[in-house]
């Protein structure tokens, strides 16, 4: 199955290239209840928003669960689109590949992780980045996820007094001694 956005642009050529070539197997996801391009007539996923979800936030919501429910993503960059640097950042953040074609390069790059991701971004146009970052704040989300490994794993023993059953500070003691 093929997961496709709704927007105009690359996801209504890839649309065009299916519907051409009378491929079935394809789900649009849309924002809400309206579907802004559907060309083939495929079936559609509606992703429900928040009532005031609106502009860049309002298929933001989309773009992630498409992330989720996918295996891996392909996407097509003209080294400008936040959205697509977007739905890279969700597809990396899920754990799952993305593809990139790079028009200006005319050239592939696969990304499986964060770190990838990082190296990715620092190799594109810094002035394209600063601005998708205003945009959609990926450097605040890259913090957040890259937070440190849990310390600790505690649960309340029966006489409700937290024990702790795994602390990686006890390994950061042995090693000192």
């Amino acid at each position: 199955m093929v997961l496709i956005g709704d927007a105009k642009g690359a996801d209504t050529v890839v649309q065009s290239y299916f519907a051409k070539n009378e491929y079935p197997h394809v789900i649009i996801y849309c924002s809400g209840q309206t579907c802004r391009n559907n060309i083939g007539d495929w079936s559609v996923e509606n992703v429900q928003v928040p009532p005031k979800a609106r502009g860049r936030q309002f298929y933001i919501i989309k773009d992630e669960q498409m992330a989720i429910d996918s295996d891996y993503g392909f996407m097509i960059w003209d080294g400008k689109s936040a959205g697509t640097i977007n739905n890279l950042f969700n597809l990396v953040t899920h754990g799952k590949t993305g593809v990139l074609y790079l028009q200006p390069q005319k050239a592939f790059r696969t990304i499986k992780n964060s770190e990838e991701f990082e190296t990715f971004i620092s190799e594109c146009d810094p002035k394209n980045i600063e601005e998708i970052d205003k945009k959609i704040a990926f450097r605040k989300k890259l913090k957040n996820y890259n937070l440190p490994a849990q310390e600790e794993f505690a649960f309340s023993s029966a006489s409700g007094e937290p024990e702790v059953i795994y602390s990686s500070r006890d390994e950061d003691n042995e090693e000192e001694k």
